[in-house]
């Protein structure tokens, strides 16, 4: 936490930082990969000059940009009063250093996370995670959760879901639901319940009770009972009795078995 900052900085507007090192961060055609999601409603205070401002994401650049355009250094947010660095929104709780002049620096050894980059990787380690980014994509593990992602595929697990996503379609596990799906066919299955569906038909089975429906005819069945519909007829069969109906001229028969 930082009360004792943040009170700094409202009531001390400063001079530009002579000893401001902007930390830079390796192109990514990776969209919106958030290192950390920073609230775009709330204020922060930057820590060299007193000022509030707002925070948007950039897209195209993955970082975080000011409203008023200037550049971002160290900086916290009036709510949480959490610190970060950076446009990439590292966190620095208990990691900077005030001089005697008065200016905030982050001191790498104080972090509670190591920051390695390069022109080709970045690597971050902190209380509980992991992320790692190169030319082959992000992977974000932590005690609960690992994500891996890149141009052609996308994948997520942790306690209860498994996610998968590529060329050939989506994959989703969580707990006894399970959900496939490509540009061809849709299978679902939760519990009892399983259902199919592809340019062809479509079938849905729930316990007991089936359901199969295509251009030609609908057909369902449970516990006893039987439908089948196609456009000129409707029959129903139950355990008593067998209904016919003459979809054009509503016509019923019903006879006893």
């Amino acid at each position: 936490m930082v009360t004792a900052i943040f009170t700094v900085a409202r009531t001390e507007a400063r001079p530009a930082n002579p000893r401001h090192i902007e930390p830079t961060y390796p192109d990514s055609d990776t969209p919106d990969v958030r290192r950390v999601v920073l609230s775009e409603t709330e204020t922060y205070v930057d820590l060299r000059t007193g000022t509030i401002f707002r925070l948007h994401w950039d897209a195209p650049t993955n970082t975080y940009v000011r409203d008023d355009s200037l550049p971002l250094d160290i900086y916290a947010g009036t709510i949480g009063l959490d610190t970060f660095w950076g446009a990439q929104a590292i966190p620095v709780n208990n990691s900077l250093i005030r001089d005697g002049a008065g200016y905030y620096t982050v001191d790498q050894a104080l972090m509670e996370r190591k920051v390695k980059e390069n022109e080709n990787e970045l690597k971050v380690k902190g209380d509980g995670y992991k992320i790692k980014e190169n030319e082959n994509g992000l992977q974000v593990k932590d005690e609960d959760s690992k994500l891996k992602t890149n141009e052609n595929e996308f994948k997520l697990k942790n306690e209860d879901a498994k996610i998968k996503s590529n060329e050939n379609g989506i994959q989703i596990k969580d707990g006894e639901d399970k959900i496939k799906a490509n540009e061809n066919e849709l299978k679902m299955k939760d519990g009892d319940s399983k259902v199919k569906a592809n340019e062809n038909e479509y079938k849905e089975k729930d316990g007991d009770a089936k359901l199969k429906e295509n251009e030609n005819e609908r057909k369902y069945k449970d516990d006893g009972v039987k439908v089948k519909r196609n456009d000129k007829e409707t029959k129903i069969k139950t355990d008593d009795s067998k209904t016919k109906i003459n979809n054009r001229t509503g016509e019923v028969k019903t006879k006893p078995r």
